[in-house]
C-alpha cells in the first residue's frame, strides 16, 4: 500500500514558517518569491 506523502511546496513552506531549519527563510514577506538557505555550504 504506497504511503501518503505531503507536496514538497507545502512541506518546505511549513519548514520555513516553523523555523525548523536555521537559515531558511523567505526572500520575500509575500512569499512568492523563492526561498533562500542562508547558511555557507
Amino acid at each position: 500500500m504506497p504511503v501518503e506523502r505531503m507536496r514538497m511546496r507545502p512541506w518546505l513552506e511549513e519548514q520555513i514558517n516553523s523555523n525548523t531549519i536555521p537559515g531558511l527563510k523567505w526572500l520575500n514577506k509575500t512569499k512568492k518569491a523563492n526561498f533562500s538557505p542562508n547558511v555557507p555550504l
